[in-house]
């Protein structure tokens, strides 16, 4: 049996998951965050609600939020407004997006060192379940 329990390595994973981008990521002045939004955006246009909606797990606990991270890209020149609040990234934004996933890659590679495929799709498979059990229990339960 482990010695510590499951909130304990879930919320020491996110944290070093958050220092590893962080160093990864700062050359290019960019955190996770800035990785999570243009990986949404490379695969199109979305909306502003869309957008935010793909990142809303994270944006909960980062003090810089979504949408200011959002403003960062679009003033870098790295995604544009379109019409009806929608918005893309540019060609500079997918230029960005591929120095970016060579780094995440590498990142990727040393977080999953050791761990065998199967292990890492059981393990993402339990917490999904997990997180489905409280959810469900959640909207069962009374508020405060």
């Amino acid at each position: 049996m482990a010695t510590r329990p499951i909130g304990y390595w879930v919320k020491e994973l996110d944290r070093l998951l958050e220092e590893s981008f962080r160093r990864a990521l700062a050359s290019e002045g960019c955190n996770r965050r800035h990785w999570q939004l243009l990986n949404v955006l490379e695969a199109g246009p979305v909306t502003d609600a869309g957008l935010g909606a793909a990142v809303a797990p994270f944006a909960a606990t980062d003090a810089e939020g979504a949408r200011a991270v959002l403003e960062d890209l679009v003033q870098r020149g790295w995604a544009e407004w379109l019409s009806g609040a929608r918005v893309q990234l540019t060609s500079t934004g997918r230029e960005a997006h591929r120095r970016l996933e060579v780094t995440v890659a590498e990142q990727r590679r040393h977080i999953a060192e050791g761990v065998s495929e199967g292990d890492y799709r059981t393990t993402v498979s339990v917490l999904e379940r997990m997180a489905g059990n409280l959810e469900a229990f959640l909207a069962r339960s009374p508020r405060d």
